[in-house]
């Protein structure tokens, strides 16, 4: 807004002050008032974008307005970048101005560009695995150097991961459970351990607050399994928070690889080589005792199985169990062989024999 205001009176001026202290006398002045408004704020520089569970999308790269915010993520040890965008009444006004964001992640410098700034932040992140929750940014803004005015608070949940993320979709439960459970790590084979651990506990929540864990072999998967939409990969777990095994050990896989932590997803199946009169291997079955992700699954026979090797070991995601050697996930997991014959099937309790390969582990009867 601006006014003009002239001194009536004869001899009588009106004193302005200079941005540097110097002052004149004039009898007439130009008055604008100035109006800003916190309009949104985006993060850049070398942040990863984040997708939604639900359909599979990249959030806004526009992270937070005032009726809506999504999740951000960058590198340990890296500098973010923040842009907030402000409404300026009247467009004209392009300073003198300074505005300030006052965070409680990595401090940011005082800008001067209207209406879209853009912040490096002077410090980093710190060297370690992070999850804050939220990153808030208090906002003001001055015109004379000394009267500070607020403009808004923007909130925002900051990932902040080992490494540079080797994930293709970075869904956001899969850096959820990547970074809530680590945060404060800085080495590998912690970071893996304290994700385990959730996975171990058979109770992996997705990134809601509140949510309930997701399933293994839940009714859901259970009702896909004959369909084209079977839930057996990352994306349709973190949907539909239910899944097969193939969906678990592909979930795990990239929450490691959030924090470029490099695992192998492996198949267990029955061998080739067939007993007697067999035309074709059914399956096999699990013990019926052995509780799975979010509860007893509701399947226990399969054609095979999906694990992830990790450091030489076996791990289920799951049913939450690890395990040194095929073998002993054998022994602990496999009650019977299915073999179909001519017309009916046989089985073979007991199995104790197991041939690995590069990416495969065939049981033998």
């Amino acid at each position: 807004m601006e006014r003009n205001y002239t001194a009536h009176n004869p001899g009588t001026n009106w004193v302005v002050v200079h941005d540097d202290g110097e002052f004149e006398k004039a009898n007439a002045v130009k008055l604008i008032v100035v109006k800003l408004t916190l309009e949104s704020v985006s993060f850049g520089g070398g942040n990863f974008p984040v997708f939604s569970d639900d359909d599979g999308n990249e959030y806004p790269k526009t992270q937070w307005t005032p009726t809506a915010n999504y999740p951000v993520c960058y590198k340990r040890g890296t500098k973010m970048e923040v842009t907030p965008k402000f409404d300026v009444i009247p467009p004209t006004f392009t300073g003198p101005v300074k505005i300030k964001g006052k965070s409680n992640g990595p401090q940011l410098p005082e800008a001067s560009t209207l209406p879209k700034p853009i912040m490096t932040s002077i410090d980093e992140f710190k060297n370690t695995v992070d999850d804050i929750k939220p990153l808030g940014i208090r906002w003001t803004y001055t015109v004379d150097q000394k009267h500070w005015h607020f403009l808004g608070k923007s909130e925002n949940h900051v990932y902040v991961t080992l490494d540079t993320p080797l994930c293709s979709k970075l869904f956001h439960t899969v850096v959820d459970v990547a970074c809530r459970n680590a945060k404060g790590k800085s080495e590998e084979i912690d970071v893996f351990n304290k994700i385990w651990e959730e996975f171990h506990g058979r109770s992996v929540h997705p990134w809601q607050d509140g949510s309930k864990a997701m399933k293994y072999w839940g009714p859901d998967a259970v009702a896909a399994k004959d369909t084209a939409d079977k839930y057996d990969t990352t994306a349709k777990l973190v949907k539909h928070k239910d899944g097969q095994c193939g969906a678990w050990a592909s979930f795990m896989g990239d929450v490691l690889a959030a924090h470029a932590i490099n695992t192998h997803q492996d198949k267990i199946t029955l061998s080739k080589t067939y007993p007697p009169d067999c035309v074709i291997p059914a399956g096999f079955t699990v013990y019926n005792r052995l509780p799975g992700q979010g509860g007893m699954p509701l399947e226990t026979n399969f054609t095979d199985h999906q694990i992830v090797k990790y450091d030489g070991k076996f791990y289920d995601p799951s049913y939450g169990e690890h395990y040194n050697t095929s073998l002993e996930w054998e022994d602990h997991s496999l009650w019977r062989l299915i073999y179909g014959t001519k017309g009916n099937y046989i089985t073979i309790l007991d199995p104790k024999k197991v041939q690995d390969t590069a990416d495969s582990y065939y049981v033998y009867p």
